[in-house]
């Protein structure tokens, strides 16, 4: 996902626009790929939800139930319990990015926001379906994904000006491989301490 922005920044300075123009070219690129990624999360999302809102749950479990997914996905990556991420194993197709790039930002970001259509590496992801099935509402289970899908389209929106060269590309690709162990890591802590906020503003409320 980093080489697409990245690509948009070097087209825009083959095309040989000035430093203004490069600004507002990849500023109106970015917020097509914000906003396909938004619609991918909301579509998935008030989906979720929907089916949630007619799954007869006991009144006040269903925070209870994320928590428990948020404790285990930090165990997780904390190595501490093993679980299965059942996933598609397929990455946005490569060959998009021979379109013109606004096109691309809309593919690209549809499936990487749904959250489902691409690989999964952190168990964040599935907390997001949880807590988007758990609102059982459509409404809020859009607003819930969408949140995850505006988070998940960020990186690639900051790293697009340093990563206009395939080679800077690459780079980039391969340090975020060296950092994902301390990534997922971090991600585990935060899990773990989500999990622990939301059981005590539960136990607090009763």
């Amino acid at each position: 996902m980093f080489g697409v922005s990245g690509l948009r920044i070097d087209q825009l300075r083959r095309a040989g626009a000035s430093r203004l123009g490069i600004a507002v070219g990849y500023v109106g690129w970015s917020a097509i790929w914000i906003a396909a990624h938004l619609a991918g999360g909301a579509a998935l999302g008030s989906v979720l939800g929907a089916v949630g809102s007619r799954v007869p749950l006991s009144p006040g479990v269903s925070p209870w139930i994320l928590a428990l997914v948020l404790a285990l996905g930090g165990l997780h990556h904390l190595g501490l319990v093993r679980l299965p991420m059942p996933q598609l194993h397929r990455q946005v197709a490569r060959h998009w990015m021979k379109w013109p790039l606004a096109w691309t930002a809309v593919g690209y970001g549809v499936q990487l926001g749904s959250a489902v259509s691409t690989r999964i590496t952190n168990f964040a992801t599935y907390a997001a379906l949880a807590a988007s099935f758990l609102t059982r509402s459509p409404a809020h289970g859009a607003m819930t994904m969408m949140m995850f899908a505006f988070a998940r389209a960020l990186p690639a929106v900051f790293t697009g000006p340093v990563a206009h060269s395939p080679q800077r590309s690459f780079s980039l690709a391969f340090r975020m491989g060296e950092w994902e162990p301390r990534i997922h890591k971090f991600s585990g802590a935060l899990l773990l301490l989500y999990a622990a906020l939301l059981t005590a503003a539960e136990r607090s409320l009763r």
